[in-house]
């Protein structure tokens, strides 16, 4: 067993106040539990097989994941830092417990919270900006370091295809090419019905767990709803509902039984405006050198340089309610020679006339009605005085 992993496994039964498996230092299950912790820090949404070795394993079920996860990456209760001027914030998402910049951090957050953590502001890149972000992960050389670049007010969404997944490799420089494709709308589009323009917006969320709309969010909505569905529970890699019950290794392994992994998400439209990044191309290098000596120990760093976008799509109206009563008006003008307002005009005047005639026309016949009951009222009485006499 590494000696880091079971460092880490010492330090949480320290800092728990009391151990978690009820282990002594020289314990033979160890070894176990060791390899539990790897499976779980590793652990992905689509990599719920790697539990089999632990199912039915009851001393397994009353662990909080997300805790013992955030006290694997950080046994001592130091930070990581990532880059020497942004700030990340812990992300509990579906590839793991991550460092985040999103400005929607508070739907990952490990603590549960629906509340926001602070990270860096949004770099915006300008035509005369020099658009370049350096990312220094200070992890040892054995680990693994995963890059995910997205939207900054989105999450993470392995696998789409708005997210650049790279590798960063102990001591080397990776260097990408990013280009920004954006979809952006027109005011009017906002006006039409969802069903119409096939698009949402971040304000018109009908998600049963997210107040904000988003592709990845609905997703993931979408996941919570098919697990609490197929095994009663929730997993972990979600943050939200903290209320809800959180699946075990025996319930995680339920769902990949069913093939949760593969949940519809087609329902899920995109959201009228939004952009996501095109990797254009990435290399590789050795580290640079400062008179003669490496910057740092374990140093591996990742270059992002973003290009602005040529082109872009735009959605607009082609036809309004409002386009085409006028369009329609052009025609009948062109074809009979007369405008729609023409048209309209007459119509209104006959209508007018029809309606004036029929009014009269009534009145007239009420009017002879009543002259001819009273009439034969006189004619009545004649005959009574007759009968009388």
């Amino acid at each position: 067993m590494p000696k880091t992993m079971q460092q880490n496994l010492k330090n949480i039964h320290s800092s728990s106040g009391k151990k978690i498996w009820q282990l002594t230092p020289n314990d033979t299950r160890y070894d176990y539990y060791a390899g539990f912790l790897q499976v779980l820090n590793l652990l992905r949404y689509d990599t719920l097989d790697t539990l089999h070795p632990y199912q039915n394993d009851t001393t397994l079920g009353h662990i909080n994941y997300v805790d013992v996860l955030t006290k694997l990456q950080r046994p001592e209760g130091q930070e990581l830092q990532l880059s020497k001027s942004n700030q990340y914030a812990p992300a509990m998402t579906e590839i793991g417990l991550c460092r985040t910049s999103s400005q929607l951090n508070k739907y990952t957050n490990p603590s549960g919270k629906l509340k926001s953590i602070d990270v860096g502001p949004v770099q915006y890149c300008l035509f005369m900006s020099i658009c370049i972000t350096k990312l220094y992960p200070e992890y040892p050389d054995n680990a693994q370091v995963s890059v995910y670049l997205h939207n900054p007010f989105d999450v993470v969404s392995p696998g789409h295809i708005t997210n650049v997944y790279l590798t960063a490799s102990p001591g080397r420089v990776l260097t990408v090419d990013l280009e920004i494709s954006t979809f952006s709308a027109e005011v009017e589009v906002r006006n039409l019905p969802v069903e119409y323009r096939k698009c949402r917006y971040p304000d018109e969320s009908n998600l049963k767990f997210f107040q904000t709309y988003t592709t990845a969010l609905c997703c993931m909505d979408q996941r919570i709803r098919r697990a609490l569905e197929l095994c009663k529970c929730k997993p972990h890699f979600y943050a939200v509902a903290p209320e809800l019950p959180v699946c075990s290794v025996d319930q995680l392994l339920c769902l990949h039984k069913h093939n949760w992994t593969k949940t519809n998400c087609t329902g899920c439209v995109q959201l009228c405006e939004y952009m996501f990044y095109v990797q254009l191309q990435q290399s590789l290098s050795p580290p640079m050198q400062q008179e003669g000596f490496l910057s740092q120990k374990f140093e591996r760093i990742v270059v992002i340089q973003l290009q602005l976008p040529y082109r872009g799509i735009r959605r607009r109206v082609v036809f309004s309610s409002d386009q085409l009563i006028v369009s329609f008006g052009g025609a009948v003008s062109l074809f009979l020679g007369a405008s729609f307002m023409t048209f309209y005009t007459m119509i209104k005047i006959f209508g007018e006339f029809v309606a004036l005639n029929f009014i009269q026309f009534w009145r007239k016949r009420r009017q002879q009605k009543q002259k001819q009951q009273q009439q034969q009222q006189p004619n009545r009485r004649n005959l009574m005085r007759v009968q009388k006499i």
